[in-house]
């Protein structure tokens, strides 16, 4: 933090020594270089700028790592430069440096090293008010920013507690106990709920005031060399999470095959090959999302000059890690002028794709990918997406999937497909239904209503005849009373559940799929009278068996 930058000591020579406070000149001299250095240079993007020019891209299997921080992350290699010896360990702290800042050169010396790992550690600076003022909620702001950042680009996510603090020195009107408690309360649970690692180094260096005890620090703030020897195998421990989840996600998603069952026929090239959309689509998996099947426009030059690119998201089936299933629905919809992202790797024949897998994660990580390529320089899709129009698109636990994000405020609609706000109330007391109640909540819970009910974009829900999620649909449609909505009911022979999407152009549910994002993303109003109308046309077809529609004229 600030006060290790004033005295620019040597760390090593003074760590047994318990450090003075800097004198009033050297207090002085600190705050005309640090004034100087924000005017010209805010974020200090100098500072390893030249480092990363050095540094190439990771050697094939390295798990490189990027410690990323304030002076506690800064001084880290300094102190106890054996901790990063002969590993693939990065560091990126600056003295001082708030969350804001941090976020400014989060691309420069985190993203473009390509990291396997990221250790955030930040927050007493902003407490300390060193850019200024900040709240808590200013805090968490900044270090969601640069998860998202971290996710869009494949990177696993370390956080770190704030470490502990009751006094600064330079501030002795300040108190930051209490608020880097609840910063920490914050980070736990935000960790917990969005897949990133939690690293808590807070209670094995805690006194009984929540100071730094006095055997690992020299000033209150900053960890000495036995402070950093508490924390060096907290950090690999956790690293070491990181990368295994990483590994173990990457296995879970990896198609299997199955020698005792056959699997469901892959669609067949004629039932995807000639969509009635006027752009010929491509399927591809990017390296940079590996776990996403994209379905595109093959020329993007019509955009956005001559029509608009939308953002479609789907699961399906289900919560499978299955990118070409419904291959024939989403090349029906790329056809039409969107970019979707499907869930899951394209699978080969003979394969299963891991069930029970894909999660609200995914959607984020697909939505802050593109938001990511729109704005980079020399990507294909670079000025190209309507980033203004999002749809998620969830089939049966997808659509759970789909709802936990709904209320971001990128999202233009969500519709279910064979789904709605809670489908376990549609599974009997059976041994599958024991199943899914140990699978993280996948098929929702109630919960998730009062996102549903708060939720201010048009909804639509789509389930077949003898769909287990019809009720529940039905439930949720009469539960919405003050956003656009629309409930159909297909008859659809056989695994009504199942739905169309493998049929030839995604069966009867590829016309509506279309026909919705035509009108909700791109205004046409010819495909808005599907919707509108008493009765509206779509209730005119025999097997739409039920049509109820609100705030919809």
């Amino acid at each position: 933090m600030i006060l290790m930058l004033i005295i620019g000591l040597s760390v090593q020579a003074q760590d047994n020594v318990r450090r003075q406070p800097p004198t009033p000149e050297q207090m002085a001299a600190f705050r005309k270089a640090m004034e100087e250095r924000l005017r010209n240079d805010w974020a200090y993007l100098a500072r390893y700028r030249d480092d990363n020019a050095k540094i190439g891209a990771p050697d094939p299997g390295e798990e490189r790592v990027v410690f990323y921080g304030n002076s506690i992350t800064d001084f880290w290699i300094n102190i106890m430069p054996e901790f990063f010896a002969e590993k693939p360990y990065i560091d990126r702290g600056i003295s001082g440096q708030t969350t804001p800042q941090m976020l400014v050169r989060f691309r420069q010396d985190v993203i473009n090293l390509k990291p396997k790992v990221v250790v955030i550690l930040a927050g007493i600076n902003d407490i300390n008010g060193n850019t200024g003022p900040s709240t808590l909620e200013m805090i968490e702001d900044n270090i969601r920013s640069m998860v998202e950042l971290a996710k869009a680009s494949n990177i696993k996510v370390v956080l770190s507690s704030v470490l502990p603090c009751d006094s600064i020195y330079v501030r002795p009107d300040l108190h930051p106990a209490e608020r880097v408690l609840l910063l920490n309360v914050w980070l736990k649970k935000y960790a917990s709920e969005n897949q990133c690692i939690y690293l808590d180094y807070f209670p094995s260096l805690a006194n009984e005031k929540n100071g730094l005890k006095e055997e690992y620090t020299n000033d209150g703030i900053h960890p000495n060399k036995a402070g950093y020897e508490v924390m060096a195998p907290l950090a690999e421990a956790a690293i070491k999470k990181a990368l295994g989840s990483s590994a173990n996600n990457a296995q879970n998603r990896t198609p299997q095959p199955n020698p005792n069952f056959q699997p469901p026929p892959r669609p067949k090239p004629t039932d995807y090959e000639n969509p009635t959309g006027s752009y010929k689509v491509i399927m591809e998996v990017d390296e940079t999302l590996p776990d996403h099947t994209i379905y595109r426009p093959e020329d993007l030059k019509s955009f956005p000059k001559k029509d608009h690119l939308p953002i479609v998201i789907m699961s399906g089936p289900g919560c499978n890690t299955d990118g070409d299933f419904y291959r024939p629905f989403w090349t029906e919809i790329a056809s039409h002028g969107y970019i979707v992202f499907a869930i899951g790797k394209p699978i080969g024949n003979g394969q299963f794709p891991r069930p029970w897998i894909n999660t609200a994660d995914d959607y984020l990580t697909a939505l802050n990918w593109i938001f990511s390529e729109n704005s980079r320089k020399g990507s294909k899709f670079f000025g190209k997406v309507d980033i203004s129009k999002v749809a998620l698109y969830g089939q049966s636990c997808g659509g759970i999937q789909a709802l936990r994000i709904a209320d971001d405020p990128r999202v233009t609609t969500l519709v279910f497909w064979n789904s709605s706000s809670l489908l376990m109330g549609n599974v009997g007391p059976t041994d599958n239904t024991k199943r899914l109640n140990t699978t993280s909540d996948l098929m929702g819970n109630r919960d998730l209503k009062k996102i549903l009910l708060s939720l201010n974009i048009p909804i639509a829900y789509f389930v077949g005849d003898t769909d287990m999620a019809r009720q529940r649909a039905l439930d949720d449609f009469n539960d919405l009373q003050n956003v656009p909505v629309f409930y159909a009911v297909r008859e659809i022979p056989g695994d009504s559940h199942g739905g169309t999407y493998f049929h030839t152009n995604g069966g009867a549910f590829g016309p509506v799929g279309v026909a919705w994002l035509n009108w909700i993303t791109k205004g046409d109003k010819k495909a808005a009278e599907l919707f509108k109308g008493d009765p509206c046309p779509l209730a005119i077809d025999p097997k739409w068996i039920e049509i109820k529609k609100k705030n919809i004229q």
